[in-house]
């Protein structure tokens, strides 16, 4: 099926994967009336243009630890060198002593262990940090902050009948709920996968999900409101499960409706099938506003992003999709389809700027 073709709720498209060599350089570039300039990864700068030339069109700025701006390419080969999460700083940090859940402790101020095999908030307030855990955790309460935390999911029993899995999940009714530093991950990358890593019900409100390593999953992220900050979600799980459900639909983060304002900031998401996406919005419980998608390091999907624009559906308005870079480490056109489908330039508000691609340091338009 065409990923083009807007879907009531998942894809239909075949997996796919490819690789391809990249190679950065130091070279000016005229673009209309301005220069683009970008260095390769061990040049301390960027140059100025010639006397005379019109503004520059350059990649978005790296700061760098001495504080001044760097405008590097070929960042996806490894991102921490140019400031992106990896492995290297996202996740719970070196050091971290983690308590077992439930070998070692079975509940605190707001939460308990339940031996059907979940761990439940239902506490305001509540604090859990520093655990680790095979089992999800089910958050039915406010102001709640989930920390430091390595939650490996035991996920190889799963069949076409019940093949639904959460890392956290933040039911109905729920504010305020902070995913933070933790690592979240299935049993493995087929019929294994878990389903999502973070999940969001419809209800919720002020969700903040900030600084995790996410894989082994169909799905990293799902919320429609909310920020998304400083994440590496990789190394997605693929499985194709068979009438009724099909394929899996593979989503780096994903909104399916306007639940409030939804950030999505400063992520590396890196999707190597050639199925769905790196970060989506679509239109299949009501029309999309008010997002924004910045500074992200992305790669694969049908298409790496979707803007939320469903041919015959409801306009979309406010999509602000800036400063994003788009690599092609697994497809000549970062999604196996190309970059961008369903932003709408003609929306009120709606605004696609500064995006590049990563291996030259060149536009990417929508």
């Amino acid at each position: 099926m065409d990923p083009a073709t807007r879907r009531s709720w998942k894809r239909r498209a075949l997996t796919a994967a490819g690789a391809g060599g990249l190679v950065a350089v130091s070279i000016w570039v005229i673009v209309g009336s301005g220069w683009l300039v970008f260095n390769r990864l061990s040049g301390g700068g960027v140059d100025p243009p010639p006397p005379g030339a019109g503004p520059a069109v350059t990649t978005p700025p790296i700061q760098t630890r001495a504080g001044g701006p760097v405008h590097r390419t070929n960042c996806a080969p490894s991102p921490h060198v140019c400031g992106y999460p990896d492995r290297t700083n996202t996740g719970v940090p070196a050091g971290t002593t983690l308590r077992q859940v439930p070998a070692q402790v079975t509940g605190g101020r707001g939460w308990h262990y339940d031996m059907r095999g979940s761990i439940e908030i239902d506490g305001d307030g509540t604090v859990l940090d520093g655990f680790e855990s095979a089992a999800t955790v089910s958050v039915r309460a406010s102001n709640v902050t989930i920390s430091n935390c390595r939650l490996a999911l035991r996920t190889t029993r799963q069949t076409a009948a019940d093949h639904s899995s959460a890392g956290v999940l933040i039911r109905n009714g729920s504010t305020n709920v902070t995913v933070r530093n933790c690592e979240i991950f299935g049993s493995g990358r087929g019929a294994d996968r878990l389903e999502v890593g973070i999940k969001a019900q419809e209800k919720v409100t002020g969700t903040r999900v900030i600084g995790n390593d996410i894989h082994s999953m169909s799905t990293g992220v799902q919320t429609d409101e909310g920020l998304i900050q400083d994440n590496y979600i990789h190394d997605f799980g693929f499985h194709d499960w068979g009438p009724p459900d099909g394929p899996d639909h593979l989503n780096g983060t994903t909104s399916n409706a306007y639940g409030g304002p939804l950030t999505v900031r400063h992520n590396t998401i890196f999707n190597r099938f050639e199925q769905t996406d790196a970060i989506s919005l679509f239109e299949d419980f009501s029309p999309q506003f008010d997002r924004v998608i910045t500074n992200n390091l992305v790669a694969g999907g049908g298409y790496t992003i979707y803007g939320g624009a469903n041919s015959g559906g409801q306009p979309t308005h406010h999509i602000v999709i800036t400063n994003n870079r788009f690599s092609r480490i697994y497809f000549p056109n970062s999604g196996g389809y190309g970059p961008v489908a369903a932003f709408d330039p003609r929306g009120r508000g709606n605004l696609w700027s500064g995006n590049v691609w990563d291996d030259t340091g060149l536009p990417v338009t929508a």
